[in-house]
């Protein structure tokens, strides 16, 4: 009889041995998920901003006609795109040939290139950002139209170019009814220029949003300068798709 309680004790403690075991296991298994699923914060923001420079795209997304409220913008450091945003699948063919020509100048910041669903937007920096409640040019904007010209002749599509202004009233001395007279003028202003060095006014539309359409917020005056500007758009034609 003592050999066989002995027998029955020993079982006994062998099945607590095993779920010993299989609490350690557990518990161990625990330990490692938890450790796979903290996340180093200051790697991850690293890793993100390191990728978000790779590909060109800002942390915020791009702007366009009706998307100001709640963007402000240093008129200097203005949004531009340094390297083109979109997959290589997805930029057309427009893209690719406009960028190549205006890499440069995309790179000094000096001018952006965009596509939307309508087509191509070039966006001017603020070299031609115009002066309050004015049409004419800032002295040296010229040299920020060549490179836009010199690609705007090797296209054969037609050229839209859209006028902007901040919201602020016309002054007592203003030559121009209110801020879409205003924006449309700012158009003419570059549509006579890019006539002038070149390209077919034939080709050449205007278009004046006035203040109602505004790039940025115009809360501030930063903001403001920044909707005082021309964006020249190029519809897509069939074989641009």
């Amino acid at each position: 009889m003592k050999k066989k309680a002995e027998a029955e004790k020993e079982n006994a403690e062998r099945w607590m041995l095993t779920y010993l075991d299989m609490i350690t296991l557990l518990f161990v298994t625990f330990v490692v998920l938890y450790a796979m699923s903290v996340v180093d914060k200051g790697k991850f923001e690293a890793l993100a901003e390191s990728l978000s420079a790779a590909m060109g795209s800002p942390a915020e997304s791009t702007h366009g006609p009706g998307t100001g409220p709640g963007k402000m913008v240093d008129a200097k450091a203005a949004p531009l795109t340094a390297v083109p945003v979109q997959s290589k699948k997805a930029r057309s063919p427009l893209y690719d040939k406009a960028y190549d020509i205006l890499k440069s100048s995309v790179q000094e910041k000096r001018l952006a290139v965009r596509q939307e669903e309508r087509g191509l937007i070039i966006e001017m920096g603020a070299q031609v950002f115009f002066e309050t409640g004015s049409a004419e040019l800032p002295e040296g904007a010229m040299s920020s139209f060549l490179p836009v010209a010199q690609m705007l002749a090797s296209l054969p599509n037609a050229i839209q170019i859209e006028g902007y202004a901040d919201d602020l009233t016309k002054g007592v001395t203003s030559k121009y009814a209110n801020n879409w007279d205003l924006s449309v003028q700012r158009s003419i202003t570059v549509l006579g220029v890019l006539q002038d060095l070149g390209i077919n006014p034939s080709r050449m539309s205007v278009v004046g949003y006035g203040s109602s359409h505004p790039l940025v917020s115009n809360e501030t005056p930063e903001g403001r300068a920044y909707n005082r500007q021309v964006n020249i758009v190029i519809p897509y034609m069939a074989s641009d798709k």
